[in-house]
């Protein structure tokens, strides 16, 4: 009788153990799961984050270019003006040397 309840006191402090070994077990695994979780959503926010930095970049490129093109057709139509008022000029001295 004695070794049975001997037995049977080790068979329960057996089964407590595992109990505890299956409680933290599962603590583990849901902590598990909330750090993917929320590692999964902190990279979801860099991602757009970087999505949004990316197209400001891309933004700032474009009114770059618009502005440079900008420029460009400007420096076109100012040295096409001043061509024209140089060969007007040129034309207009040429005339009063003719009627002199």
């Amino acid at each position: 009788a004695e070794a049975r309840e001997e037995e049977e006191k080790e068979e329960r402090k057996h089964q407590k153990k595992k109990e505890r070994d299956e409680a933290v077990r599962a603590q583990l695994l849901e902590r598990a799961k909330s750090d993917r979780a929320l590692r999964e959503e902190r990279e979801a926010k860099e991602r757009v984050e970087q999505a949004a930095q990316e197209k400001k970049k891309q933004e700032r490129k474009e009114a770059q270019r618009t502005v440079l093109r900008e420029r460009a057709a400007q420096a076109k139509q100012d040295r096409e003006e001043r061509l024209a008022r140089e060969a007007e000029e040129k034309e207009r001295v040429e005339r009063e040397r003719r009627e002199k």
